[in-house]
Parts: structure tokens; sequence; C-alpha cells
């Protein structure tokens, strides 16, 4: 078992089905404390969700596969990441954000791997450190390519992440690309804004919060 397998949520199921029935009675971890955020704006649809990161194939259990997911500021690391890679539960989801959850390099190679990511089309990694390998992975996938906003700010990108964005096959749906404190010099800048991938991509390198 993941180290996150230690995780043990109660779920106030007297709230029923309403919509955005979320109540979270407790979040405990022997390991380290995970504070859960529930994305309010999921749909207009009743949601329900049941949070198990110990059944293995599948790390979610929800009355309805959500289409957007907000999980910033989770701490998930790898290990939990992978998770939500494997979770079939998940094949519906258009928007998906993970920003500052210390996720590597093999977090984004899982995410650009997963065939339930399928139907991505909003994908936000800010703040983690996936750096070029990650960045390769993602811009060589091709399970991405209906990707049409992409946040890799505050990522070591660097000008080879630049390049590898620059030269991928699969990324020419988006219409939007922040880098933002990416470490992207003016070589990477020059190679991004001359590729014609990104011809109608608005590239964002200013950081806003």
């Amino acid at each position: 078992l993941s180290r996150l397998s230690a995780l043990k949520l109660t779920h106030d199921a007297s709230l029923g089905l309403e919509r955005h029935c979320c109540g979270w009675c407790a979040v405990t971890c022997s390991v380290r404390k995970l504070a859960l955020t529930h994305d309010a704006s999921l749909e207009s649809e009743p949601y329900c969700f049941c949070w198990c990161w110990c059944t293995g194939n599948s790390c979610l259990s929800l009355t309805a596969p959500p289409k957007r997911l907000n999980l910033k500021d989770n701490n998930l690391c790898n290990e939990g990441v992978i998770a939500l890679t494997r979770s079939w539960t998940l094949k519906n989801l258009r928007s998906l954000k993970l920003s500052r959850n210390f996720v590597g390099c093999d977090g984004a190679h899982e995410i650009a791997r997963s065939i339930f990511f399928a139907e991505l089309q909003t994908l936000d990694l800010s703040g983690n450190k996936i750096g070029y390998y990650g960045v390769l992975s993602l811009a060589s996938s091709p399970i991405l390519s209906g990707l049409k906003k992409l946040n890799l700010s505050s990522n070591k990108v660097g000008n080879l992440g630049a390049i590898a964005l620059a030269d991928s096959c699969f990324l020419e749906n988006l219409t939007l690309l922040k880098l933002g404190k990416a470490h992207i010099g003016m070589r990477g800048k020059n190679i991004l804004s001359k590729s014609h991938i990104f011809q109608k991509t608005k590239i964002e390198y200013l950081l806003f919060r």
C-alpha cells in the first residue's frame, strides 16, 4: 500500500444528494495532514464526493463522474497524482487543477499517459516541480491533444522545455499557455513565438495571482 493508504475520511451522508452536498467531518492522515478542497462550482448536476484513496485502481467513488476537479494546495505529491490517473471515474474530466501539490516529472508523466484524461481541456500544474522531463512528457502526449488551456507557471520549464513545447505535434489546440516564472530565457521565448503550433495561442509569461 502507498503512503496514502493511511488516509481516513468520513463523509456526512446525512446531507443527502442535493447539489453541493459534500460536508467533510474529519480528515486525518498518519503521514501528513491532507486538506481536501471541494470545488463548489463543479456543475449544475448533483455531486456527492466520497473519497477513497485505498481502493487501488479507483481512487474516487462518485455518484456522477465530475467534469471539473480542483485539488490545489493538497500536498498530493506524485503518489496522489498517480492515484488520480488510474481512476476510471475521471474519464469525463474536462478541467484538472493541481497547482502547488509538489508534483514532479513522474506525476506529469503519468498524467500524460493516462487514458482517463483524454477529454481534458484545461490542465493547471502551476507551482510544482515537473521540470524539463515532465514538460517533455506533456508535450509528447497524444492523449492531451485536446488541451485548450495549459498552466505551467512556477515550474522549471527552462529553454529546453520551451523547445519541447514548440516542437510538439499535439498542442495545436491550445488557446492559452501560461509560463510565468518558468525560467525561460529570451531564446526559449523567441522559439515559442516563432512556432507554428502556437500562432493562435496566447502565451503569458507574467504570473497573475
